[in-house]
């Protein structure tokens, strides 16, 4: 029984004066908790790599996670996603099937990518990183691959212990680095790895594996290819739209210019433990009520998108009407950062149009239909690559801003006219 579970069956027995929490109230609370322990530890550890690194060695960081977050796109694509939509429906004894099919795709796949990373950092010359790197990457997998599973079952909170461990505590890893005069990126690159490892441990001692044949991991592969294929090739666009922008402005201004432009995205994804969380929830949200009909399934998973909207209506303002005092308190007066404040209130915009088109996308994502999503990503990589070289050659670090606020917007128009074509076709 999970800690929701646990929760829900004890206000059964409360008197009927005391006011019960809906169960979406309970899941968003803890997906949210969760996933702000993820976010928190990535934002602080961010943060203060920005103070210390001289600028092009934290656009070399901001590249080389950049980097890592491409790869992890095809994990994600083609065992997370269909993970949470076959886990969440499944039998207690194929959901530890599953949980065994999900690691041993993931350790497989792990392979290609690994080699892929490797030789990315051997054609730009970092031979150095290339051990601490593949080193971190792989743990990092590991851990996601152990967290998903947990999250498919809405156990955010037997996900916290791991979580605190991979990812705060990298945070507090640099800063005793930093304090001990060894703050690197291999050094972080090495202790990241280590941290990883042990959260993980802390979440297999909470998952049940039971190892299936040859022929059940063959079908389950199969299922698992069917719906992550597309998942893929939206995710891949995605991951693409996104960092047009940073790689373009490293190509045309160098690495100092991407670390001004990742200084003002960092005050702008302190949002992400919302807009993550939530597309954690909604995807198996929708799984389960689509047997009722898409509109049933819209609606509720809607309700977790009102939950989050607002702390992040409060969070956007207070960065958009004040985010030279914020640019300055986080990187300090004196900091190459602290005078961007039109990118962060540009960015700011952009965020606020895609809060919507991700929970959208995640919705269409659990209906199966991810086809639909990868449309939403093709209109806004299109753009993408259409707005980025001229927009940044003229403008910089601006330019680049607004290309990523343009394409959100690009996004939010087209997911919501395909939405309504789809709900459309349901009432007939």
């Amino acid at each position: 029984m999970s800690g929701i579970e646990r929760i829900e069956e004890a206000q059964r027995g409360f008197p009927r004066w005391v006011p019960v929490v809906p169960p979406q109230v309970l899941r968003a609370f803890w997906t949210l908790s969760d996933q702000a322990v993820v976010s928190i530890g990535s934002f602080a550890l961010s943060v203060l790599l920005a103070r210390r690194f001289v600028p092009a060695d934290y656009g070399t960081y901001a590249l080389l996670v950049g980097g890592m977050l491409m790869l992890q796109m095809a994990l994600a694509s083609l065992v997370f996603h269909p993970l949470s939509i076959f886990r969440s429906m499944a039998s207690e004894e194929r959901r530890s099937r599953y949980t065994w099919t999900s690691l041993v795709i993931a350790g497989l796949l792990c392979l290609p990518l690994a080699a892929i990373l490797a030789a990315g950092l051997l054609s730009t010359g970092r031979t150095d990183l290339i051990g601490p790197a593949l080193c971190y990457f792989l743990s990092w997998q590991v851990h996601e691959a152990a967290r998903r599973n947990l999250l498919t079952d809405f156990r955010f909170w037997d996900a916290l212990p791991g979580d605190l461990i991979g990812y705060p505590g990298q945070a507090i890893v640099a800063l005793g680095l930093f304090g001990l005069g060894d703050l690197t990126l291999r050094a972080v690159l090495i202790w990241g790895s280590a941290t990883f490892l042990i959260g993980s441990a802390a979440h297999f001692a909470r998952l049940e594996l039971k190892r299936g044949s040859i022929s059940e991991l063959l079908g389950d592969a199969r299922a698992f290819w069917a719906t992550g294929r597309w998942s893929l090739l939206s995710n891949a666009l995605s991951f693409v739209r996104l960092m047009v922008s940073p790689w373009t402005l490293a190509f045309l201004h160098g690495p100092a210019a991407t670390g001004m432009l990742q200084a003002a995205s960092n005050l702008v994804a302190v949002t992400n433990p919302i807009v993550t969380g939530l597309c954690n929830v909604v995807p198996q949200t929708a799984a389960r009520e689509r047997h009722h009909g898409i509109g049933r399934a819209l609606r509720a998973s809607a309700s977790y998108g009102l939950v989050g909207l607002p702390l992040i209506a409060l969070t956007y303002g207070v960065a958009f009407a004040f985010p030279e005092q914020l640019l300055q308190l986080v990187y300090g007066g004196n900091s190459p950062y602290a005078a961007f404040s039109s990118g962060v209130r540009i960015l700011v915009v952009g965020a606020f149009l895609t809060y919507t088109t991700e929970l959208i996308c995640a919705f269409f994502h659990g209906i199966d239909q991810p086809r639909t999503a990868f449309l939403t990503n093709a209109a806004g990589a299109a753009a993408a690559g259409m707005l980025a070289f001229p927009m940044i050659w003229l403008w910089g670090a601006t330019g680049a801003c607004w290309v990523v606020a343009a394409t959100s917007a690009v996004r939010l128009i087209t997911a919501c006219l395909l939405l309504s074509r789809m709900m459309a076709h349901d009432a007939r």
